[in-house]
């Protein structure tokens, strides 16, 4: 699904800068685009620095093939678009460049340069909402293919609103398109096909071919997505057999070269699974054969080679599916030399390719060796997982520098208003001054001379040892301000990676959330999300609090944005997230039971609700859930082992699975809250307890949550102060979390 969204950024990129190119400017549009690249550059040199010269720059970035060049030319129209004041071209070089990194393979530059696209269009200009949309697609698009999928679909519905307002059809579908295909990323399936149908819907009523063919592109590959997620549980022949009609339809409307391409390969491999369930079927096989044959001349042809891989793997397939088995060794060997040559740009195909090679053995009756490629098409998998992790840590680094810097042009703003203000009133206070120094001046100056002197040496001493005083304390201010701001920074980064308020309302509906870091950025965290049928919430105690505590929390959420997409409704594990997540963990820090790895681990509890059949599952690691079914509380204990290195590491986690009603409600923490000291009612120093907590759970938790976060803080707050009988309360000691949800 990936590759589809990549398929629909490309085509949206390059309509912005068509688009763009061609709707400015003053110049015989149909003869300037008749201009080959050479005339257009002879044509540029000589023309003055204005508009039109902006225009024939941007014509360049448009005829170039060469991404380097693409990128040169960019930056060029960059540099004078900001001469000249124009932030329309401003704005459509840096997403020029913006679509260079990407596919230069840099995201976290990429989407850098789509924050500063949006900053430069908050000036305005007449295309300005047009422009946005184009940006924040791209940009949800990046975020898409790094698996940030709820930053992505933020951005789709952004830019989907502004589509609408627009009236703009033909973009409106594409965006659809994009949202549907990152439902499918999270195997929200229904909501995937939605807007698949909404896009089907918009393009018959335009009655545009290759769109029609890209929305049943989609629906198609829902469709057979959702069959090989469901295989284990369910083989579902009739999802697979609606999988081909509806790519087989998507492939005989396409009309685009690489449209069809992509189709083809995805239809390919469903005809061939089909083909197997009906017993040997020449008839399917040969149709395969010419698809794939019409694919290679199309490729040829076109110079199509986006998607050449997934077309050499789908004749890998055929050939076994075949039982040509000499000629599909001979294939797949010629293949894994080239991905091997360089992973950085192939290895995403290996894992596949793995796969293929596995069966290839299955069938050749060599199970050890299927064994050993089906472990190497695992690896891959993992490895070309944790190669996005990094990125989509990072990602919301890009996010949370936009918002500074526009809350520091805002600040900037803000101070220049109250320095006129100050400079007016000073000006003012100066002429009155003036008036009663003219008049008092004549009267005092001999008097007051002999005494100015003596007065004026003592101010100079003074005002020395001053300037000394406020330099030192100024070096202090200035270095605590730099440590501070750089903290308050880390913190923005870390909301960034955390569900907001609006997503955890839309998820979990009612519940609670108290959540109060130590410092100003935090070791706890929460992290929920939909998952198809399926809602998955986590809270956190990472190794540490504050600024290290915080970057292993970004690990955690990375992680764990990734591990649930590959949950489903046919097997909703609690236990098989915690042992993937801490099996990647340990690979990400490389600890690998040495006595000089590092520590850095994580305590949590997750939770998976399935409503559907009235099922929670429970997994936990060091960190209890609490759930109170008609007034009686009963606590499941955890797993006594982290995410990270530890004694019993190999061991797997326990899931457990609580049948519940309508209106239990179940807690999940940190032991921030529980380990917190404070006085007892003799006023010794002693801990809240898990005793305490428990008892005051089961005590409000029939009431509403607003009311229950209230006498949280409010038990916290009298157990640190003593009941107030300390003036000085005990210090908070540790970050807390504590999450309250009533089914």
């Amino acid at each position: 699904m990936r590759k589809m969204i990549h398929h629909i950024v490309l085509l949206v990129v390059m309509l912005w800068l068509c688009g763009t190119a061609v709707a400015q400017g003053k110049y015989d549009l149909s003869k300037l685009g008749e201009l080959s690249l050479d005339s257009l550059k002879r044509l540029e040199r000589e023309m003055p620095l204005d508009t039109n010269k902006l225009r024939v720059i941007a014509l360049m970035v448009y005829s170039e093939d060469n991404m380097d060049s693409i990128y040169s030319y960019s930056n060029r129209l960059y540099d004078l678009s900001r001469q000249v004041n124009n932030s329309s071209y401003e704005a459509q070089a840096l997403v020029s460049m913006q679509y260079c990194q990407y596919m230069f393979g840099d995201y976290s530059k990429s989407l850098d340069l789509g924050y500063k696209a949006l900053e430069v269009l908050e000036r305005g200009g007449k295309d300005r909402k047009l422009q946005e949309a184009q940006v924040l697609q791209f940009m949800g698009g990046v975020y898409a293919m790094t698996l940030n999928t709820t930053k992505a679909d933020q951005l789709f519905h952004q830019s989907l609103e502004r589509y609408k307002e627009l009236k703009d059809t033909s973009k409106t579908i594409y965006t659809l398109t994009n949202i549907a295909d990152n439902h499918v990323e999270n195997a929200m399936y229904d909501e995937a096909a939605s807007s698949y149908e909404e896009a089907l819907k918009l393009s018959r009523a335009i009655d545009n071919p290759e769109l029609i063919a890209m929305s049943l592109l989609g629906l198609g590959s829902l469709k057979y997505e959702a069959y090989r997620n469901e295989l284990a549980v369910n083989d579902n022949k009739a999802r697979l057999d609606s999988a081909i009609v509806l790519l087989t339809d998507a492939y005989e409307k396409a009309e685009d070269s690489e449209t069809k391409i992509q189709i083809s390969s995805i239809l390919v491999n469903a005809l061939i699974e089909k083909a197997d369930k009906d017993g040997e079927n020449r008839g399917v096989l040969d149709s395969c054969r010419l698809i794939l044959l019409d694919d290679y001349r199309l490729i040829g042809e076109n110079n199509e080679t986006t998607f050449i891989h997934e077309t050499d793997l789908a004749w890998l397939n055929l050939l076994i599916a075949n039982r040509q088995m000499k000629k599909a060794e001979v294939f797949a060997d010629s293949l894994n030399t080239l991905y091997m040559s360089d992973t950085k740009s192939y290895g995403k195909y290996l894992a596949s390719l793995y796969d293929l090679y596995s069966n290839m053995h299955t069938i050749s009756n060599r199970p050890g060796k299927a064994l050993e490629y089906n472990n190497r098409a695992r690896y891959w998998q993992l490895k070309m997982r944790s190669n996005t992790y990094a990125a989509a840590a990072t990602q919301s680094i890009a996010q949370a520098q936009f918002d500074e810097e526009r809350r520091v042009r805002e600040l900037e703003v803000i101070q220049n208003e109250m320095e006129l203000k100050e400079e007016k009133t000073l000006q003012m206070f100066i002429s009155i001054a003036s008036i009663i120094v003219l008049l008092l001046v004549g009267r005092n100056y001999y008097k007051s001379r002999k005494h100015n002197k003596v007065l004026d040496q003592k101010n100079s001493e003074l005002e020395s040892k001053n300037e000394e005083i406020a330099k030192q304390s100024e070096m202090i201010q200035e270095a605590h301000q730099e440590i501070t701001d750089s903290i308050c920074y880390a913190l923005n980064i870390q909301r960034a990676a955390l569900p907001s308020e609006e997503q955890l309302d839309r998820l979990l509906g009612d519940y609670m959330l108290y959540y109060r870091p130590l410092n100003i950025v935090s070791g706890d965290y929460y992290w929920a999300t939909s998952v198809g049928g399926l809602k998955m919430v986590v809270a956190a105690d990472c190794t540490g609090h504050g600024v290290p505590g915080a970057f292993v929390s970004m690990l955690g959420i990375s992680i764990l944005n990734d591990i649930a997409t590959r949950v489903n409704m046919g097997n909703a594990s609690a236990a098989s997230v915690l042992d993937e997540m801490r099996d990647t963990f340990k690979q990400m820090l490389k600890q690998n039971g040495n006595e000089e790895d590092n520590r850095d681990g994580m305590d949590l509890a997750l939770i998976i609700i399935d409503e559907e059949k009235s099922e929670l599952h429970y997994a936990g690691a060091f960190r209890p859930l609490i759930f109170i079914h008609e007034g009686i509380l009963t606590k499941v204990d955890a797993d006594r082992m982290p995410i990270g290195s530890h004694l019993l590491d190999k061991q797997p986690f326990k899931d457990n699975v609580i049948k519940f009603a309508k209106g239990d409600v179940f807690y999940i923490f940190s032991d921030g809250i529980t380990d917190q000291f404070g006085y007892d009612a003799s006023g010794n120093i002693k801990k809240f307890t898990a005793k305490r907590l428990n008892s005051l759970l089961a005590e409000i938790s029939a009431m509403p949550f607003d009311e229950q976060k209230k006498r949280i803080e409010e038990a916290v707050d009298n157990w640190r102060s003593g009941n107030g009988t300390k003036t000085t309360p005990y210090e908070q000691t540790d970050d807390n979390i504590l999450i309250g949800i009533r089914l």
